[in-house]
Order: structure tokens, then C-alpha cells, then sequence
């Protein structure tokens, strides 16, 4: 009982790192470009992950919820964006109608013996916000980041199911392989 206290009031022994052994990278290895079960040359393989991935709901709400994120990332990105608008009005009346007629007496949409008074504007609005507090800005980064976020889950839930499918995929197979040594070495009865 001593010694147990004795060890929990010596705290941890420092490890030196420089006495640690280091795993050496190869020069020439390169990370694997696509689907990495496709390396492992196993067709079996491939097409159960393929089909799993296909197939898989979580794999789809997080690949909605990046597209999702991109959108409020391009909806943020708008506040940082001029914006102009262009209205134009046109207005007629007959010409008895009217006290006062700055414009022109066209008649040519109506009937021959009319004359009517024309009134009409155009109007160009821009507009662009400075963002002088950063809120704007603030606003799309958080957005963007977000947006790699949900890539990034995306990308593990993939990860992930291809991982699981891929080991019992080989715990199958190594079923078999002990399955068939056992009945190898009962002479090949069957079970």
C-alpha cells in the first residue's frame, strides 16, 4: 500500500524526446490519389465500399450540409458586394386630362384623333456598404470557415463508412481463411 502512494507522489518521469525513435517517411511515397481502396487491387473490396457509399444516409446529410454551408458562405459574401438597380416608368394620359405637359404629344398607340401627354423616369441606384467595423467581413470568414467544416465532416463520414465496411470486409475474409485451415486440418470435414 506504501509503495502505491509513494509512486502516485513521485508524479511522471520526462521523457527525454531526443532519445525517442522517429519512423523514417520514404522519399518517394506519395499520397494515394481517389479512393484508397482501389489500391488494394481487391474488386470485392471496391465494390462494396462503392455501394455502401452510395447507398448511405449519413453520408447524404453530410454532403448537404456542405452544400448548405456553401450557400450561407456565397449568402455572407453578398453583404461585401456592391449592388446597383436600374427602374424606368412610363406614364400617359390624354392631353384634356392633364393642366401642364412637358413632353411631347405622341399618338401613335392610341386612336388617330387623341393626343396625349407622356411623363416617364429612369433611375440607376448603386449602392456599396463600407464595412468599416469588419462585421461584414467577419460574417463571411466565420461562413467560409464553416463551409470547410462541413467538407470536412463530409469527407470523415466517407472516411469513416469506407474504414468500417473495409474492416468487415477483411474480417470476413479472414473468417474464411481460418474456416478453411481448421477444415484443412481435420482432414476436410465438413461443418
Amino acid at each position: 500500500m506504501v509503495w502505491i502512494l509513494s509512486l502516485a507522489l513521485a508524479g511522471p518521469q520526462l521523457i527525454d524526446p531526443s532519445t525517442l525513435e522517429a519512423f523514417e517517411e520514404p522519399e518517394a511515397a506519395a499520397p494515394s490519389q481517389g479512393a484508397w481502396w482501389n489500391d488494394l487491387g481487391d474488386a470485392q473490396l471496391a465494390k462494396a465500399i462503392d455501394g455502401a457509399l452510395a447507398d448511405n444516409q449519413e453520408l447524404l446529410v453530410a454532403e448537404a450540409g456542405a452544400r448548405q454551408a456553401a450557400g450561407a458562405t456565397m449568402s455572407t459574401a453578398s453583404a461585401l458586394l456592391p449592388s446597383a438597380s436600374f427602374d424606368v416608368t412610363a406614364q400617359g394620359q390624354p392631353l384634356e386630362n392633364v393642366a401642364f405637359c412637358a413632353v411631347g404629344r405622341p399618338d401613335f398607340l392610341n386612336q388617330p384623333d387623341a393626343d396625349w401627354c407622356w411623363q416617364g423616369s429612369a433611375n440607376l441606384n448603386a449602392r456599396w456598404n463600407l464595412d468599416v467595423f469588419g462585421r461584414s467581413t467577419t460574417g463571411y470568414l466565420a461562413a467560409r470557415y464553416d463551409a470547410e467544416a462541413a467538407k470536412g465532416n463530409r469527407d470523415a463520414q466517407r472516411l469513416a463508412i469506407a474504414s468500417r465496411v473495409a474492416n468487415a470486409y477483411f474480417d470476413a475474409v479472414a473468417a474464411e481463411q481460418v474456416f478453411a485451415a481448421v477444415q484443412k486440418a481435420c482432414g476436410g470435414a465438413r461443418f
